[in-house]
């Protein structure tokens, strides 16, 4: 896996627990309701949705025509190419946007099957709108929603007359559908999202997002196979819309998850905004472009940093790690981190240690270490190093360091004591399954608890199990299956294995040994040892996969380590027909593997 995939969780942890005034989701004082969170999460995302997904509509002189369009900055959204054609007006209009007149900016068009299909439009209104954020992450199973304004279910709203009549109202209600991704595939170079979330005429040029409400995809086109009684709906993935507005001078708003491309430079100026549309008729005006920001407005900060200002040189460390107003360089952020923890400053040595345990390219996992445990005893108020800590010694190798269950218990308890959830939820996880100290259910069900209700994507990973295993409380699978796939989507690689093992051996789901080997792989890279034991089972017995006696050996070797049930008993079972030949190729992957987690023997 790579390094960035494995510090998502992480990174998206310190930038989180930095900002203030962030809010817990409300649960009950007696028990949690568990789905009541899960409600209200979607919920936000709606409101979100209902406010940056756009209702296009176009006057194309002898009729109309109508489209989706979504907030990519302020004063522009994007939709599809097609759907604005060659309009003689394009208004622009949703429940909180009156409507307004938008002009085209820059088009990319081609016609080809899974061709690029996009329009920038430029508006101007006072409505402030919310921007929605990209990410590059798109998976086989995630699940997505399609926004936006299909004319079968627009049509029946009143507002849709009244704006063909020429009564300016309010925009149709945004339509929302759900499913999953069915595959990313890919054709002459140009990939293309595949899904089950329903769209029709007039989806064209509106968002697919995530459960997070992250943009993985614009929907462009669909098709049906009448004689099958199928039909396929496609959307651009989110790469190639970031790709088009970076060309057009709009720098996209990306995830914490996708954060290469928030750090891209823009090619070209950012055109400036349209001019406020007038109430009385009066000649168009002609705004020039803004320039190109420079790195004017850091001057005093390097200077300051340059004379041996440690809070300059760290904020410098940031900025350059982040590629906030600077270019995106993690040996430079080094070079100014190194200066600031020498002059004494313990944000740059919290900052550094992550970097030095999760970047590729200047990684020293043990220096790292080394920093991330003296910066948390000055700079860990809330815990967050503590709780990184004690992931960092449980995960053990996969991070580069020799796990160590008695450290990791020791890191959680000083993570919980300072407030930080995801380090209350590892302190659950260590009391359930009795790793690093006494097993004892009823307490990790109280610390579980309460990391799940500040929104601890592991708590609701170990929550799952519980429910899974009838620990601690009764039985629920449908419980346990909705907790471990939102956790899953925010890539809590314990809730990936669950998920693995349920569609494996169909336990609260249908059997479904595709989706069991998709999960188990986006664990397993992650170095979970469920997702290890369903891959090993998988190569076993030739499911889905081709029979493999030695990844089998390698996945479940690696299992039976980490103790999980059943492993050593279907490696000795394995080891009656297994060549040597086939053992010492296990080996030899396995060795691969630990290359690849930037191991050594």
């Amino acid at each position: 896996m790579s390094i960035k995939q494995r510090i998502g969780v992480f990174l998206a942890l310190i930038i989180l627990l930095a900002v203030p005034g962030l809010q817990a989701i409300a649960a009950s004082a007696q028990e949690t309701d568990v789905l009541a969170l899960l409600e209200e999460r979607q919920r936000a995302v709606a409101e979100l949705m209902e406010a940056s997904t756009v209702y296009v509509l176009l006057d194309k002189g002898d009729s109309y025509s109508m489209g989706s369009a979504f907030i990519v900055a302020e004063g522009y959204a994007v939709t599809n190419a097609h759907v604005v054609g060659s309009a003689k007006g394009v208004l622009l209009m949703n429940s909180r946007l009156r409507p307004v007149k938008a002009s085209v900016v820059r088009k990319e068009y081609d016609d080809e099957t899974g061709g690029n299909d996009f329009a920038l439009l430029r508006f101007s209104s006072s409505a402030k709108l919310p921007v929605l954020s990209f990410t590059l992450r798109v998976n086989r199973m995630d699940r997505v929603s399609a926004w936006g304004f299909p004319v079968l279910v627009t049509q029946f709203d009143e507002s849709l007359d009244d704006l063909l009549e020429g009564k300016r109202t309010k925009a149709p209600p945004v339509v929302y559908t759900e499913g999953t991704v069915s595959a990313v595939v890919e054709r002459r170079g140009r990939k293309t999202v595949i899904h089950s979330a329903a769209i029709a005429g007039g989806n064209s040029g509106g968002p697919l997002v995530n459960a997070r409400g992250e943009v993985v995809g614009i929907n462009t086109w669909g098709y049906t196979e009448e004689d099958e009684g199928a039909f396929v709906n496609a959307s651009i993935p989110s790469e190639r819309i970031v790709d088009f507005l970076l060309k057009a001078g709009v720098k996209p708003q990306m995830s914490r998850q996708s954060p290469e491309l928030a750090r891209t430079p823009l090619p070209v100026p950012l055109p400036a905004p349209l001019p406020e549309e007038p109430k009385k008729p009066a000649p168009s005006v002609e705004l020039p472009a803004p320039p190109m920001e420079d790195d004017d407005g850091n001057e005093e900060l390097f200077r300051m940093a340059r004379a041996g200002d440690v809070d300059a040189q760290a904020a410098l460390g940031a900025m350059y790690y982040d590629g906030d107003g600077v270019p995106q360089d993690t040996k430079q952020a080094v070079q100014w981190l190194e200066k600031a923890v020498k002059g004494g400053s313990e944000e740059g040595k919290a900052l550094l240690g992550v970097m030095l345990v999760f970047e590729e390219d200047v990684a020293d996992p043990k220096k790292g270490v080394r920093l991330l445990r003296e910066a948390a005893s000055s700079v860990d108020e809330d815990g967050w190093i503590s709780g990184l800590l004690g992931r960092i010694y449980y995960e053990g190798e996969i991070y580069g360091v020799p796990r160590d269950l008695d450290e990791s218990f020791r890191w959680a308890g000083k993570a919980a004591e300072g407030g930080d959830p995801d380090g209350t939820a590892l302190l659950g996880m260590l009391y359930y399954f009795g790793e690093g100290t006494d097993e004892d259910d009823e307490l990790a069900l109280e610390l579980t608890e309460q990391a799940v209700e500040e929104d601890s994507s592991l708590g609701k990973a170990i929550l799952a199990w519980m429910y899974y295993d009838g620990v601690a409380v009764d039985e629920d699978l449908e419980t346990a299956l909705a907790l471990a796939t939102d956790a899953a989507e925010e890539e809590e690689a314990l809730a990936q294995g669950l998920l693995a093992l349920m569609y494996a051996e169909g336990h609260g789901v249908e059997r479904d040994v595709k989706s069991a080997e998709g999960w188990a792989r986006r664990a397993a890279d992650q170095g979970n040892e469920f997702g290890w034991f369903v891959l090993g089972s998988l190569y076993m017995r030739g499911e889905v996969v081709k029979k493999d006696p030695a990844m089998a050996w390698a996945y479940l070797e690696l299992a039976a380590k980490r103790s999980v049930a059943n492993a050593d008993e279907r490696l000795e079972e394995l080891e009656k027909t297994i060549s040597s030949r086939d053992k010492k190729r296990a080996q030899e992957l396995q060795k691969q593997w630990r290359k690849e987690w930037g191991l050594s023997r």
